[in-house]
């Protein structure tokens, strides 16, 4: 069941989920809804759509920049902003150069850590299979004197 369905279910006071057959009027009230929601929000007007709010006041920008066009005067305020976040952005590049490099040298150190990690595994897993062997070994050994014992016990009477 969607929102827009619960809502209407809850405002009809209906809780019962509908049936196809009533899916049809279910959509034509949805439509009737929606039509009366647009008409009463109005038209929209796009009279100031391209233009953008400026911190500055009228007042304050013909204090800051005196006996000029305040539009000139935001547009040269603008300009300055822009210069400033230039420098700052000058100022901080250097930083994160140095930045960059201590992170990309940490990775350098983490790429060979993770090298040797893999290196010593590898070396541990072959020793382990080294190990296996001469533990196999040993036991087919082992069984083949207690083979040779019984059957030694047999030809001697012992058993």
């Amino acid at each position: 069941m969607t929102r827009g369905i619960a809502k209407i279910h809850a405002k009809s006071g209906h809780v019962k989920q509908r049936k196809r057959a009533d899916m049809k009027t279910l959509q034509s009230e949805m439509e009737i809804i929606s039509e009366e929601q647009r008409g009463k929000a109005g038209k929209r007007s796009y009279g100031n759509q391209g233009r953008t709010s400026f911190p500055f006041s009228s007042r304050e920008t013909s204090s800051l920049v005196k006996g000029e066009n305040p539009r000139v005067a935001r547009k040269k305020l603008r300009l300055q902003s822009r210069l400033l976040q230039v420098e700052v952005m000058e100022a901080e590049f250097p930083k994160l150069k140095v930045q960059m490099r201590n992170l990309a040298e940490s990775l350098m150190a983490a790429r060979e850590a993770a090298d040797l990690t893999q290196s010593e595994f590898a070396l541990l897993i072959r020793r382990r299979n080294g190990l296996m062997d001469n533990l196999i070994r040993r036991k087919n050994k082992f069984l083949k004197m207690k083979g040779i014992e019984t059957l030694l016990m047999l030809k001697l009477g012992f058993l």
